[in-house]
């Protein structure tokens, strides 16, 4: 199984990662940013827990992961990764709505 992150994803991470770093230290951000990539690779052996967002476009899911929800879709071989929001806000605003068309674009 595959994981594919858009570029809103990869700059999602970074964020968490320069935030946290700035407010905790390197070693926490390292351990924080360790955590939501493990329930990442979690979510590809647990299909039956993802929480469907139709409001969001046909196939795209999300799920809690620490202070972050990450919003993804299943692909052919895996998950695509659209983005990863703070929050366990049960929407998402407009500007930053998963495109799980540029989650796609990544080689296959």
């Amino acid at each position: 199984m595959i994981i594919r992150f858009s570029p809103e994803a990869e700059e999602d991470l970074l964020s968490v990662w320069e935030f946290s770093r700035s407010q905790r230290g390197e070693k926490q951000a390292d351990l924080y940013l360790d955590q939501i990539l493990v329930r990442i690779g979690w979510l590809l052996d647990n299909p039956g827990l993802w929480h469907a967002r139709p409001e969001l476009g046909e196939g795209v899911y999300s799920y809690p992961a620490e202070r972050h929800v990450i919003f993804f879709r299943r692909d052919k071989d895996g998950i695509a990764i659209a983005c990863i929001l703070r929050g366990l806000a049960t929407h998402v605003a407009t500007d930053r709505a998963p495109d799980t068309k540029q989650a796609d674009a990544g080689p296959k």
